[in-house]
């Protein structure tokens, strides 16, 4: 049976039951009506049906105690009212004793019965009270039951998704590994070439006077062998061929250095504005490769607005972890480029930082530079990562760790 069933029946049945204290007035009620009619005119009344009532009515009050009381009492009363009361015709008096006696006996197997109904009342409320709590108990373990299941699928899509990032992790190097050597074998080739050039320059300069043009065109032909030089040295970076200068950077100081290279790449149409947070921490990074990174993403932003717009440099502290790519807890300095161009699918999101991956068209890009700031950022313990939404613009974040120490270019 189920436990609503069970506690309907239960609901039925003590409808049907009278109260304890009602049960006790009407059985004392009901025995001093049938003493006082017994009193009154002996051997009228059929003792054994109103003292019988008596002892059923004692029943109600579920109390063995009180029923024998009762029985005992209305045994008392049988003899009581042919002792004390008005006497019956001499010759009747004997059998009226003998009656009486047989009315005690009666009495006696009523309240007996009665008294083994009581308990049978009492076994099958305690068995019914065991079933309600066998239930309940049973619908505590289902649910307790169901909050391990939920548990275990919850921990279940949690080492699935961490599988999967680790997967797409693993890829993310492995392609990086890949690019990063082609990019390697490009800057070494590419620096012998330069060497020539910048040995060439430097001789035409040496045979050029000072008042001579030709010089002019020799110097800013050294000016962008240099240059040239620079960007070999990001790409031998990237590639982790040549090592680093990572040092401790002021970001506010930064930001104005990328900004004011930065209006050199935009048209007219496009406002760039910068956006430094208040107080904000110095980071340990490379100068060189945080200002390619930075100016790779405002060109992304100025070619994803054909026809003008708003680019936003920002930054700020905040304290991240692994809700931000798994990261480690800590504090860090988080750098945004910030436009409002055509903005980005789910699914060019999800590969955005691919290398050589690019949605633009033939001979408008390369698919390196964001996957050269992803390694940038990776390589300086940080994060970078993508929010977009079609037609609502691209925000690239670049979370960099908080640096300690103080930057050696600082005043004081």
């Amino acid at each position: 049976m189920s436990s609503s069933g069970t506690d309907q029946q239960s609901r039925e049945n003590a409808r049907l039951l009278v109260p304890r204290g009602r049960a006790i007035v009407l059985t004392l009620a009901l025995t001093a009506l049938y003493a006082s009619w017994d009193f009154s005119v002996p051997g009228e009344y059929n003792v054994a049906i109103l003292y019988g009532s008596s002892v059923v009515a004692s029943g109600w009050a579920r109390s063995p105690r009180f029923l024998w009381l009762t029985t005992l009492v209305s045994v008392m009363l049988t003899y009581a009212g042919l002792a004390f009361g008005p006497q019956p015709p001499g010759g009747l008096l004997g059998a009226f004793y003998i009656n009486r006696s047989l009315v005690a006996l009666g009495l006696a197997g009523a309240a007996a019965i009665v008294h083994q109904r009581m308990k049978l009342r009492d076994h099958i409320d305690k068995a019914r009270a065991t079933e309600r709590s066998q239930n309940q108990q049973l619908l505590e373990s289902h649910g307790a039951l169901l909050h391990i299941h939920e548990e275990l699928e919850d921990r279940v899509r949690q080492e699935v998704n961490r599988r999967v990032e680790a997967e797409r992790s693993l890829q993310q190097a492995q392609k990086m590994e890949i690019i990063g050597q082609f990019a390697g074998g490009i800057a070494h080739d590419f620096n012998n070439m330069l060497a020539a050039i910048v040995a060439n320059v430097e001789m035409i300069r040496a045979r050029c006077p000072e008042e001579d043009p030709s010089r002019r065109l020799a110097d800013n032909a050294a000016l962008a062998a240099k240059q040239a030089g620079s960007f070999t040295k990001r790409l031998l970076g990237f590639a982790r061929r040549q090592p680093v200068e990572p040092q401790i950077v002021v970001v506010a100081r930064a930001l104005d250095d990328v900004v004011s290279l930065a209006r050199y790449l935009l048209p007219g149409t496009i406002e760039l504005s910068v956006a430094p947070g208040d107080g904000l921490w110095a980071i340990h990074a490379d100068p060189s490769l945080l200002e390619s990174a930075l100016l790779n993403l405002v060109i992304n932003a100025r070619d994803a607005m054909p026809d003008g717009g708003r680019i936003t440099i920002s930054a700020q502290n905040t304290t991240a972890g692994a809700d931000v790519g798994g990261l480690p807890d800590g504090d860090y300095v988080c750098l945004s480029v910030i436009d409002a161009g055509c903005g980005m699918t789910s699914d060019v999101i999800a590969r955005a930082f691919e290398p050589l991956f690019t949605t633009k068209s033939a001979g408008e890009g390369t698919g390196l530079g964001l996957s050269m700031v992803y390694g940038f950022a990776k390589q300086f313990g940080g994060m970078a990562r993508i929010e977009s939404t079609p037609g609502d613009g691209t925000k690239v974040h670049i979370y960099l760790p908080r640096a300690s120490g103080t930057p050696a270019n600082l005043p004081g």
